[in-house]
């Protein structure tokens, strides 16, 4: 929960929404880990913030991930008898760690509190948790206490870890500007661009980005976007099975002001984020176009794009000759983020069932185990038809 100017008293959409995506994700996480030995999952957050915005007008308060944790933590608690998620969080500044305090005082048994920053917290964190499972939220204001190698020590611990990153296009656009020549500055600014620019190496976990910023065929847009892939490849490549974004922001067709990089090693964990993300772009899009004569235009799209699933799912099936649902959801859905809900990857596994690309009686009952049969059909229009 990053804090910076009034961010506290005058919380955004894409403020809200994090928060929601956070706690959507926490409650299956917690649950499907916390039902092994030993019994304990551990969320973390480093950069915790005060644990709530301020009241509003109506001294109405939202929760920020602290609140949020820490009521699941003690909802599980009493429904269970006995604790279940516990909660590390990392608060820097003094004054707002007071605050954080206040906040969780009804919680304290549940939370664990550190008045520190998050790099030099970790030592300390790694040997709370020891093996168990965690979920790392890392949410700075900036960058500092995200580079790669801090986040390769928390890869690298023996438990199931799981990570959800603030991942800032206006910290990258503000220091790759750093690696533009500009014969005006003097030596010590010029040191000073330097060591922005190599902070940003420690941030990706590679200089390979400066060439991007500098193919200045690319728009400025286009050149954080493929940063940002750089960003996941990286992550990738030091051990998570699955790294992917959801850009955040406060209207559909904006620009995100910052991506959430979800990092996990479970093909169910992606397809549960997936779907959160999904929840979340269907919202961007409601809002929008609430009343717009261009949503049925943009309805047709989605229609489209929902027969091309049905035609890709029919193509792996086929290939396969017998599968699952569950199985052609974690193929598909590492290559479809964000785009499909759970009910879609259904609703349309069941279409063909009618189309008879799947051989069975009835469309009614289909379980995510259940081996399914898939035919070669005749070529199928957009609409369904033969």
């Amino acid at each position: 929960m990053a804090a910076s100017g009034d961010f506290f008293t005058d919380p955004k959409y894409a403020s809200l929404a994090k928060i929601t995506i956070f706690g959507k994700y926490l409650r299956p996480f917690t649950y499907k880990l916390g039902s092994r030995p030993p019994g304990r999952v551990w969320l973390i957050d480093g950069f915790a913030g005060q644990g709530t915005y301020d009241p509003d007008d109506s001294g109405r308060s939202e929760d920020g991930s602290p609140a949020t944790s820490a009521k699941l933590a003690r909802k599980l608690e009493l429904d269970r008898g006995e604790p279940l998620l516990r909660t590390i969080n990392v608060e820097a500044d003094r004054d707002t760690y007071v605050k954080l305090i206040g906040v969780l005082a009804p919680y304290k048994h549940l939370c664990t509190n550190i008045n520190d920053t998050f790099e030099n917290a970790l030592n300390e964190i790694l040997a709370t948790i020891g093996n168990d499972p965690a979920l790392f939220f890392l949410d700075p204001f900036g960058v500092n206490g995200i580079e790669m190698h801090l986040l390769d020590r928390i890869r690298e611990r023996a438990g199931k870890t799981e990570l959800l990153i603030h991942f800032s296009d206006r910290s990258v656009l503000r220091m790759a500007g750093n690696l533009d020549d500009n014969q005006q500055r003097r030596e010590v600014g010029q040191k000073a661009a330097d060591a922005k620019v190599l902070k940003l190496d420690e941030v990706i976990g590679s200089p390979w980005w400066r060439r991007i910023w500098l193919n200045k065929t690319l728009t400025t847009e286009q050149r954080i976007d493929e940063i940002a892939k750089l960003y996941a490849s990286e992550l990738r490549a030091r051990g998570f099975d699955y790294a992917h974004e959801i850009r955040m922001r406060d209207d559909y067709l904006d620009r995100p002001k910052y991506r959430l990089a979800f990092c996990t090693r479970s093909p169910h964990g992606v397809e549960l984020m997936s779907y959160f993300a999904c929840e979340y772009e269907r919202e961007l899009f409601d809002r929008h176009y609430e009343g717009s004569f261009d949503i049925y235009w943009i309805e047709q799209k989605r229609e489209a794009a929902l027969a091309a699933l049905r035609d890709e799912i029919h193509q792996l099936g086929v290939s396969k000759g017998t599968t699952t649902t569950r199985a052609i959801v974690h193929a598909l859905t590492p290559l479809h983020f964000g785009e499909f809900l759970g009910s879609e990857y259904n609703e349309t596994i069941r279409r063909l069932v009618d189309l008879g690309g799947i051989e069975r009686k009835s469309r009614k009952g289909i379980k995510e185990n259940e081996r399914l049969t898939f035919v070669t059909l005749p070529q199928l229009d957009l609409f369904g038809s033969a």
